[in-house]
């Protein structure tokens, strides 16, 4: 095998292979970026949620109040990941 024989198999290989990490690439930046979009979507529902909760709150208290601590709870986790 010549070496310009060998260097056309390098090329051939680079071109098969690199595309295929440009393309693992792209499938983790989008998936962090639907993660980031999905959290961030997430925290807006539930602040609307608690500021809805905190203008009905004259109501009844008890059962706002364990409503308003999950979401709490449920916050901290989507902040958390």
């Amino acid at each position: 095998m010549t070496a310009e024989h060998f260097l056309r198999h390098l090329a051939v290989a680079y071109n098969h292979f690199h595309a295929v990490d440009e393309h693992r690439e792209f499938a983790k930046r989008l998936e962090d970026y639907e993660k980031t979009s999905l959290k961030g979507e997430l925290l807006a529902r539930l602040s609307s949620i608690e500021a809805r909760c905190e203008l009905s709150l004259k109501g009844s208290f008890s059962e706002l109040s364990r409503l308003k601590q999950r979401i709490k709870a449920l916050r901290d986790m989507v902040e958390e990941s």
